[in-house]
């Protein structure tokens, strides 16, 4: 039976990981993913658009279903993006919701 699961990572590391086709939790965690298995689904939440930054976003980026599981990963910014070492192969889509909502007020006339 597959599963669904909440992701959170930075707008910025879910397209680096959907541009390689891959995944990415806890900064390169391998725990986390043991759980995830192939056919699982994933929704990834970004609380901001960059790591570490504060220009917040607070949207569903990416959804998608797992394909296979591997292990270590050598993406071409390894030496510059902190730990992306274990991952999970997925078929990545970007969801229609891609910005975070605005909120209407009501005024009293």
């Amino acid at each position: 039976m597959s599963r669904c699961w909440i992701a959170v990572a930075s707008a910025e590391h879910v397209r680096f990981g959907r541009a390689h086709g891959f995944m990415q939790v806890c900064h390169g965690k391998a725990a986390p993913l043991r759980r995830i298995s192939p056919g699982d689904r994933v929704a990834y939440y970004s609380p901001t658009v960059t790591f570490r930054d504060k220009d917040t976003l607070q949207a569903f980026t990416a959804l998608g279903t797992v394909m296979t599981r591997h292990g270590l990963l050598d993406p071409p910014e390894a030496q510059t993006m902190v730990a992306w070492e274990h991952g999970v192969a997925a078929s990545w889509s970007m969801p229609r919701c891609a910005s975070k909502p605005t909120t209407a007020t009501a005024s009293n006339a």
